[in-house]
């Protein structure tokens, strides 16, 4: 694992001043590769425009965007439900939409780390993956505040004999990104935690932003692909 801090960041908003919007691109595309660097020794492939015919991939719409700042420069995508062990989780929908003054929505992120869920969204999905735990394992589940913040987290998550349960994330279009233990942040102490942290405001608060932001967590290991021109947002699992 490489301990050099970047030179710079580039940006891939939609802001005028972006990287996309001063090279006029109509697509690009990344894939991560997993942080734990155990998939591949080569870096993440960034693409910059057309990646050419890539089978496989599942679009759902980009949102058109409040017109507000910062929340113009965002990439919105339509987040309809979250599942754990199929199972929907029952969250308040309205604050999966967003407003006029930015409030509520899902956004994708690559630059954050962690997904963020407002507190009314993190509530429910924590307590419905405990109750999808093995009745016997429901004691190894922790809720608690970590160096990141107060996150899912569950003990000795390797052990033979446990079974994690799979939370999905089910966008407009019916496609889904489901997370695997590769997903999941070491919380060090032998806890292996969602890669879910509960934000700190409670959406439908002026100027709180989004009830949701995908983070590169939850992107590891996705072909994923901002196509500007269609207005969509698409993904494909593979071994980047």
């Amino acid at each position: 694992m490489s301990d050099l801090m970047p030179e710079g960041i580039v940006g891939f908003g939609r802001n005028p001043m972006s990287l996309p919007n001063q090279l006029k691109l109509t697509q690009f595309s990344y894939c991560l590769v997993s942080h734990k660097f155990d998939d591949t020794s080569k870096s993440s492939n960034l693409i910059l425009g057309n990646s050419g015919v890539v089978t496989g991939v599942s679009y759902t719409p980009l949102l058109k965007n409040p017109s507000m700042l910062p929340f113009s420069g965002y990439y919105y995508v339509q987040l309809e439900q979250i599942t754990i062990n199929d199972k929907i989780v029952k969250i308040p929908h309205k604050i999966l939409n967003t407003d006029s003054s930015g409030n509520g929505g899902t956004i994708v992120d690559s630059g954050s780390t962690l997904t963020s869920l407002a507190p009314s969204l993190f509530g429910p999905v924590a307590n419905e993956y405990i109750a999808q735990m093995a009745p016997g394992q429901r004691n190894r589940v922790v809720i608690g505040e970590l160096s990141l913040g107060n996150m899912v987290c569950v003990k000795g998550a390797g052990e033979k004999g446990m079974v994690i349960p799979e939370v999905g994330f089910q966008f407009k279009g019916g496609v889904k990104i489901e997370l695997t233990v590769g997903n999941y942040f070491n919380g060090g102490s032998g806890l292996l935690c969602l890669p879910f942290v509960n934000v700190t405001f409670e959406v439908g608060l002026t100027g709180s932003g989004p009830a949701v932001i995908l983070g590169n967590y939850q992107q590891q290991n996705l072909y994923v692909e901002y196509d500007l021109k269609n207005e969509r947002f698409g993904f494909k699992k593979q071994v980047c």
